[in-house]
C-alpha cells in the first residue's frame, strides 16, 4: 500500500487496505472460533474422563448392587411368605397349624440371617440412599449408551 501510495494510485491503495481490514477480520473471527472449539473440546474431554470414571465406579460396584439387590427381593418374599402363613393358620385345621408353625420358625431364622446380611452391607457403607443412587446412575449410563454420549 505504501508503494501505491507513493506512485499515486490511491485507488488501489484503497482497495488493498480494504482487502487487509476484511482478511485480518476474518482471521479474528477464525481465531476467535478457534478459541471456542478448543475450550468446547477440552470441556468434551473432560467429561468423557468423569464418565469413564463413573463407569469403571459402576462396574467395580456391580455385584455388590446385585446382591444387595436380591437381599432386598428375599426380604419382600419372607414377608409374602409371612402373610400367606397368617392366611393359612386362621383356617383352623390342627394339621395346618402345626405346618404354619414349622415354615414360620424356619422363616423367622431366614429372616434373621437376611437381617444380619443387610447389617454388614450397611456397616460397609452401602446405605440404601447409596444404592438407589447407584441404580440411578446405572439407569443414566445405559441411557447415555442408548444415546450414544
Amino acid at each position: 500500500m505504501d508503494a501505491l501510495l507513493q506512485g499515486g494510485l490511491q485507488e488501489d491503495a484503497l482497495a488493498a487496505q480494504d482487502r487487509l481490514n476484511r482478511t485480518r477480520e476474518a482471521a479474528g473471527s477464525l481465531a476467535s472460533r478457534l478459541d471456542k472449539l478448543e475450550a468446547q473440546y477440552s470441556q468434551m474431554v473432560e467429561a468423557k474422563a468423569q464418565l469413564d470414571a463413573r463407569v469403571a465406579t459402576l462396574q467395580q460396584s456391580e455385584p455388590q448392587v446385585e446382591g444387595l439387590v436380591g437381599l432386598a427381593r428375599a426380604k419382600q418374599l419372607t414377608a409374602e411368605a409371612m402373610k400367606s402363613l397368617e392366611n393359612l393358620e386362621g383356617a383352623g385345621d390342627p394339621d395346618v397349624a402345626r405346618v404354619v408353625t414349622s415354615v414360620r420358625s424356619r422363616l423367622a431364622e431366614a429372616e434373621a440371617q437376611l437381617h444380619e446380611l443387610e447389617q454388614r452391607a450397611l456397616a460397609r457403607g452401602e446405605t440404601p440412599d447409596v444404592l438407589k443412587r447407584k441404580e440411578l446412575e446405572n439407569q443414566l449410563e445405559a441411557r447415555k449408551a442408548r444415546l450414544g454420549l
